[in-house]
């Protein structure tokens, strides 16, 4: 559990600060029936996004980025895109994220892939030394 939440917190900065991939959008409400639920939310500054998990692997819900820069506050919209099955205990949700507001520091757009545990509690993964922050972790499959 350790390795995949270090990863996917090494793999969300390495998205935010390399990815240059096109992402295809996902309609808002898929009318597909929900399956499960899913919740990022970064303690302090940083990304927050939740919503279902469709039976046609679409992702609702919404959610934003926001910090702080030198040159002015910086907000992205988190645009929900598609999940799959990683593994049999994990998931992987694809985003895209939109320049709202201030500096465009990651370019008008960037792509997002996150694989989390399915665990139906929320996890807490927290980057240390040093203590750069944490977030707390939820999928859950109904």
């Amino acid at each position: 559990m350790r390795r995949l939440i270090g990863g996917v917190l090494s793999g969300l900065v390495l998205a935010l600060v390399a990815s240059s991939a096109t992402a295809v959008g996902a309609a808002a409400d898929s009318g597909s029936p929900a399956i499960g639920t899913y919740t990022v939310s970064d303690h302090g500054q940083g990304g927050w996004t939740g919503g279902p998990l469709y039976a046609d692997h679409t992702l609702g819900g919404a959610g934003s980025i926001s910090f702080s820069t030198p040159d002015g506050q910086v907000v992205y919209l988190i645009e929900p895109l598609s999940w799959s099955w990683y593994d049999a205990q994990d998931v992987t949700l694809n985003f895209n994220n939109i320049h709202l507001q201030g500096p465009a520091v990651f370019g008008s757009s960037f792509p997002l892939t996150l694989i989390l545990p399915v665990s139906g509690t929320p996890l807490d993964a927290c980057v240390q030394p040093p203590n750069i922050g944490c977030t707390t972790l939820r999928v859950t499959i109904h």
